[in-house]
């Protein structure tokens, strides 16, 4: 028996397994632009964040039609149509609800 291999009685496991995955780049930035966003309601308010939102959003639909297959990681979860429309269709509704709403001051 190899001295490598693991040992079902102790549960050890190869170094090798052990590391720690990496996140994909587009789950970053994803993450980036919603702290982006919320930093931005803290400081210029809600409505201006709702529109960085929307912004945020027809970004990442552009970013998912012209990127090649096989896509974003974050942005990847239907088909390439699906995903863009859906996409255009929630920073569209929420671009109108941050221009409808009142302004707090």
């Amino acid at each position: 028996m190899a001295a490598s291999s693991p040992s079902p009685a102790t549960g050890a496991v190869p170094l090798v397994a052990r590391r720690r995955p990496r996140l994909p780049r587009s789950v970053l930035l994803v993450v980036l632009g919603v702290v982006l966003v919320v930093v931005g309601a803290l400081l210029l308010g809600t409505r201006a964040a709702a529109g960085l939102l929307a912004l945020q959003l027809l970004v990442c639909a552009v970013v998912r039609a012209v990127r090649p297959a096989p896509g974003p990681n974050a942005l990847a979860v239907r088909s390439r149509a699906l995903d863009v429309l859906t996409l255009t269709a929630f920073a569209l509704v929420l671009g109108v609800l941050a221009a409808i709403v009142p302004s707090a001051r």
